[in-house]
């Protein structure tokens, strides 16, 4: 029971010594508190920000991703639709009648048909003239002759125009403009009471222009008995070939060459923006 008693009062002094250590160092203990207060706060911050930093430039990364992904779409799309022009144009250089004219000796095939009235028709020359014109300018006329040479409807409406020979040539509807030779004298004795339509052919050789005229004439008859029904005449007159320079047909031909070599260039350019576009890197 002795020693019971000693050790607790041992203890006792411990502590009391302990108490008094404490209070005599109150100022260090309130600073080392203050400074792992500030520790603590200052490493709290400091993952804060890390945590921040890195959802920014996870953003920033998927951002940039999304422009580089919208980028290449854009680029995708602008080479399709270069390309596109490339073919078309390359196809049109390779199968147009025109482009293969040497506008320097452009071969031209020209005639006429007057269109007369009677007095009972219903409709003045000029009118019936007109229709004649849209008549032969439609697919049910301009596909078949087409067909027959091997060519698209578009290729052979350029190389023919067909215009009253009393109006200036650019009413065409299609085809390059051409003057119109003096009508005939026989032809001018009709003109108080008849319209009469110059029909133009253009080619790269005399027997292509003449065979195109031929053509256009056979589908004319066709378009005859119609009109002869109400009480109009025609006639086809005597038809002409001869040989001249085409300037517009020349810078026509320019600039169709020109813009193809513009349509490479430009697809080139992009092909090679889109090969070294680069995805954007994580950090």
């Amino acid at each position: 029971m002795d020693n019971y008693y000693g050790y607790d009062d041992e203890r006792e002094i411990d502590i009391k010594d302990l108490l008094q250590y404490l209070l005599r160092k109150w100022k260090l203990i309130l600073i080392a508190l203050a400074v792992g207060a500030i520790a603590g706060a200052m490493f709290g911050s400091l993952r804060e920000k890390s945590g921040s930093e890195n959802q920014k430039r996870t953003k920033s990364y998927e951002e940039q991703y999304a422009l580089y992904e919208q980028e290449l779409s854009g680029l995708a799309r602008s080479i399709d639709e270069m390309e596109g022009l490339v073919d078309q144009t390359s196809s049109y250089l390779n199968e147009s009648l025109l482009m293969d004219i040497d506008p320097y000796h452009v071969v031209t095939t020209r005639g006429q048909i007057s269109i007369s009235t009677s007095a009972d028709a219903e409709h003045p020359a000029e009118s019936y003239a007109r229709s004649f014109i849209t008549d032969l300018y439609s697919s049910e006329v301009i596909r078949p002759i087409a067909q027959e040479l091997g060519i698209e409807e578009n290729s052979l409406q350029e190389v023919i125009t067909i215009a009253l020979a009393t109006k200036s040539q650019s009413g065409g509807k299609t085809g390059i403009s051409i003057l119109s030779e003096p009508i005939s004298d026989a032809a001018k004795a009709l003109r108080d009471e008849t319209e009469i339509i110059e029909i133009s052919v253009i080619a790269a050789d005399q027997t292509m222009s003449e065979h195109i005229y031929a053509l256009i004439l056979d589908r004319a008859a066709d378009l005859e008995a119609q009109f002869t029904e109400e009480g109009v005449t025609l006639r086809v007159w005597d038809y002409s070939t001869s040989v001249a320079a085409d300037t517009e047909l020349a810078e026509k031909q320019k600039n169709t060459y020109s813009n193809l070599k513009n349509y490479i260039d430009s697809l080139n350019t992009l092909n090679t923006t889109y090969e070294g576009l680069k995805e954007p890197e994580t950090s």
